[in-house]
């Protein structure tokens, strides 16, 4: 009985120490950029860096449970760079609201996302192989749109696009993420695809 509860008291030591040793590594990272940048420990600095959060945090949280399986994706960048190009093109191209070319950036992340599993389950494929696939043909179509998007090669009317960077939109894409990233580790935690409770 003592084993049995000491181990999961020696896993819960493990992690913390984990988690402190990251920590640490951030403190010296943050030091050495403060001391070498002169404007590192600015307001605009640190506003970039967190608007560059939400969308790198919700890719982790999927791509957590493909590897969580066994598997590994690709395409990742692929998929973000074909709805991040349909986004532009439905916006300029198609005169289409915000709104709107949104659900038709997640619809097309939903369908490549779907191929990409329906071809590594129903017909056994690798997952190392099908994204692979994917990764090429989505930065193909992502550089064929912006050709269709700038066919002159420079980027025209970008005013349109500065709704994008409204203070609501940035928070409610960190709401999103922190949202996810809680949801994320509770069923990671509980659930037979993440650590299994003997």
């Amino acid at each position: 009985m003592q084993g049995a509860t000491a181990s999961p008291k020696a896993a819960w030591k493990a992690q913390i120490a984990n988690s402190l040793g990251l920590l640490v590594v951030l403190g010296v990272l943050i030091g050495f950029f403060t001391v070498k940048a002169d404007h590192f420990l600015t307001v605009q600095n640190f506003s970039t860096i967190a608007n560059q959060i939400p969308d790198s945090a919700i890719l982790a949280i999927g791509m957590t449970y493909v590897l969580l399986i066994g598997g590994i994706d690709l395409s990742v960048g692929s998929v973000v760079g074909v709805s991040g190009s349909l986004l532009g093109l439905a916006l300029l191209s198609w005169h289409c609201s915000l709104g709107v070319a949104i659900l038709l950036c997640l619809a097309t992340g939903l369908l490549m996302g779907f191929l990409n599993g329906f071809l590594t389950v129903k017909f056994a494929l690798p997952s190392f192989i099908v994204t692979l696939g994917m990764l090429e043909a989505g930065r193909g179509l992502a550089s064929t749109q912006i050709v269709v998007l700038y066919p002159e090669g420079r980027i025209t009317r970008t005013q349109e696009l500065q709704m994008l960077a409204v203070p609501e939109v940035a928070t409610n894409a960190h709401v999103i993420a922190v949202d996810g990233s809680s949801g994320a580790c509770m069923l990671s935690a509980r659930c037979v695809g993440g650590r299994r409770r003997r």
